[in-house]
């Protein structure tokens, strides 16, 4: 059975960053930023840890700064919505399963808080 939710602890051995090198990124990249459980913990999905690999990547290897990560992501975001728009053969519709729905809808409200937070 594949697992839906890891801790912190689960997702820093994953990667292999610490605890609160992922906390410090979710304030930084809030597409980063988990869900919480009723009891406050956060819950990661493997969405985080990809978004956390990709930020793993630029930042660590690539040597990019955080607003040069952070950029990077924004363009990120941008081509996926696009892509989705243009492939779509009708005018008037978008057609997005269940799952890339949730996940869209998640992403935009992390990118207005984003930007909410940099007002």
């Amino acid at each position: 059975m594949k697992k839906l939710y890891f801790s912190i602890s689960e997702v820093a051995n994953i990667i292999d960053e610490e605890a609160y090198t992922l906390r410090y990124w979710e304030k930084k990249f809030p597409v980063a930023k988990p869900k919480k459980s009723k009891a406050g913990r956060r819950v990661y999905t493997e969405s985080n840890i990809a978004t956390f690999q990709l930020i793993k990547k630029l930042i660590r290897n690539e040597k990019f700064t955080i607003l040069g990560t952070q950029k990077i992501l924004s363009e990120k975001l941008s081509n996926v919505l696009n892509n989705k728009l243009n492939t779509n053969n009708s005018d008037d519709a978008v057609i997005f399963t269940r799952e890339e729905f949730a996940e869209l809808i998640e992403t935009l409200q992390l990118l207005i808080l984003y930007m909410k937070s940099k007002k």
